[in-house]
């Protein structure tokens, strides 16, 4: 499918957005593929090392990144940094999801462009439309 150069506040229905998922657990990064890919709207590229996630980003330049905060290692605030210090990918967006979000936690934004957290399980509606809304307005719709 041709890409679309849209202004950060124009439709994105006319393309296909990169989707980087990164979590420890391969089943989350395939149910995230499966539902992401299943709405025709977004591809979708699976790390579940998040020391390999960087390199992965700079191959697959991910228009957005949906990150685990919890992983061995190296957690997903770290992943996301060194994906942020690549050449292109300084302002690539990262929503984070967990199941560790304290009571009363409320989704916002700061300033390295990182969203959330989402609760985990998140439904694929909510997800694909919290990243529908990123990629169109710069900021998580809580």
């Amino acid at each position: 499918m041709p890409t679309t150069i849209l202004s950060p506040r124009a439709s994105t229905a006319a393309r296909t957005f990169r989707i980087l998922a990164v979590d420890d657990d391969p089943n989350s990064t395939l149910l995230t593929k499966i539902a992401l890919e299943r709405t025709g709207r977004f591809a979708v590229c699976e790390v579940n090392d998040p020391h390999a996630a960087a390199a992965a980003a700079r191959l697959f330049g991910p228009d957005l990144v949906v990150m685990d905060v919890d992983m061995p290692r190296l957690d997903g605030r770290a992943a996301a940094l060194l994906i942020q210090s690549i050449a292109g990918l300084e302002e690539v967006p990262v929503l984070f999801v967990t199941s560790l979000i304290p009571e009363g936690t409320a989704a916002s934004r700061n300033a390295f462009g990182w969203h959330g957290p989402l609760e985990k399980p998140v439904s694929p509606k909510r997800l694909a439309r919290a990243i529908d809304h990123i990629l169109q307005h710069g900021v998580l719709d809580s």
